[in-house]
C-alpha cells in the first residue's frame, strides 16, 4: 500500500494519542498477517503430507488389484483347458 502525501499530512495533523492509537491498530493487524500465515503453511504441509500418503495408498491399491485380475486371467484360462470345464 503506497504512502501518500496526504495521510503523511493527516498523521502529522493528529495528536500523540491518535498516532499511538493508529500504531497500535497497524501493529495488531501486521500480527493477524503474520498468524494466518504460519496457520497457512501448516495447513499446506499438512495437506501436502496427506496427499503424499494417499498416492502411495492409491498406488498399493492398484498394484494389488492388477495381481488380482492377473491371476483371475491365468486360472481362468488353466481350468478352461481341462475338458468339461466352461470357457
Amino acid at each position: 500500500m503506497p504512502i501518500t502525501v496526504q495521510r503523511l499530512l493527516d498523521t502529522l495533523a493528529c495528536d500523540e494519542v491518535e498516532v499511538r492509537r493508529r500504531l497500535v491498530e497497524l501493529t495488531r493487524a501486521i500480527t493477524v498477517l503474520r498468524v494466518n500465515e504460519k496457520i497457512l503453511a501448516r495447513k499446506y504441509t499438512i495437506a501436502r503430507q496427506t496427499e503424499t500418503g494417499l498416492r502411495q495408498v492409491m498406488m498399493h491399491i492398484v498394484v494389488a488389484a492388477s495381481e488380482l485380475f492377473r491371476n483371475y486371467y491365468y486360472y481362468y484360462h488353466l481350468t478352461a483347458s481341462f475338458p468339461g470345464q466352461p470357457g
